[in-house]
């Protein structure tokens, strides 16, 4: 049977803490919410653990996963950072974490093989949803968590998507309401020397962002990158034109 708590109330939300962590320490994987999708969670650093993640999704082992951390101070524990790129990371951690940014590092000894699928990197992130801090910072330890569903079916954004999915495959399934996004994480791989971001105002002012939209494209165009990613902004007055501007250009296939 598989055990739904739910996390609306403060009481509900401790013995949701509890739960799952109780059952993340014996080695269980269980559904926590994060702020992209449901994810399946399990001790990033058990490949027992890890390997119930894979059986529960019938997920094939050639398929690396995401690792989400608790802090800041689990990212080199788990992964290298060159110098040459350490700028770069700081720049886009400031920017983007906690939050639906995963970024693929070589790996430490650390992380088990099947976490990785056996290549030499991982990819990390931490999530910005309150449940799933709550749960890692009490686990205190990193955790792998790809979507709650089984292989190759749609992500789930809510505890009944992830009921339909698992049922009966994994004990517990914690439920904190519709997930934020509704997408997987953006993922990118920094490459030493190829790698810029431009930020459109430092100080978020939608007029400022307009003005430097088509000035920094420009810029990243010229430099010759395969991929431009751009941060989607709220849809509504200077914010939803220059959206629209994004997109157009995104049909060009330069940006996405």
């Amino acid at each position: 049977m598989t055990q739904l708590l739910p996390s609306r109330t403060p009481e509900q939300r401790a013995e949701a803490v509890a739960g799952a962590t109780a059952l993340l320490r014996r080695g269980d994987a269980v559904a926590l919410p994060t702020e992209t999708v449901y994810g399946l969670a399990a001790d990033a650093l058990n490949a027992e653990a890890v390997a119930r993640i894979f059986e529960a999704k019938e997920r094939p082992r050639f398929d690396p996963l995401i690792v989400h951390l608790p802090d800041h101070s689990w990212l080199e524990r788990v992964a290298r950072i060159e110098n040459d790129s350490s700028a770069l990371i700081e720049r886009l951690i400031a920017q983007f974490w906690p939050g639906p940014l995963t970024i693929v590092l070589p790996r430490r000894e650390i992380v088990p093989d099947i976490v990785t699928a056996g290549l030499d990197t991982v990819a990390v992130r931490i999530s910005a949803h309150p449940m799933f801090a709550e749960i890692i910072r009490t686990f205190d330890s990193p955790l792998a968590a790809p979507s709650a569903n089984r292989f190759g079916r749609v992500s789930p954004t809510t505890a009944q998507h992830v009921l339909d999915e698992l049922a009966g495959r994994i004990p517990l399934v914690v439920d904190a309401g519709p997930t934020e996004h509704g997408i997987e994480s953006t993922i990118i791989a920094p490459r030493n020397g190829r790698t810029e971001v431009r930020q459109l105002s430092e100080r978020q002012n939608l007029r400022e962002a307009a003005a430097n939209l088509f000035r920094y494209l420009r810029e990243l165009d010229n430099l010759g990158l395969d991929l431009i990613v751009a941060e989607k902004l709220p849809e509504d007055g200077l914010g939803a034109a220059i959206n629209d501007r994004l997109r157009r250009a995104s049909r060009s296939g330069a940006l996405t």
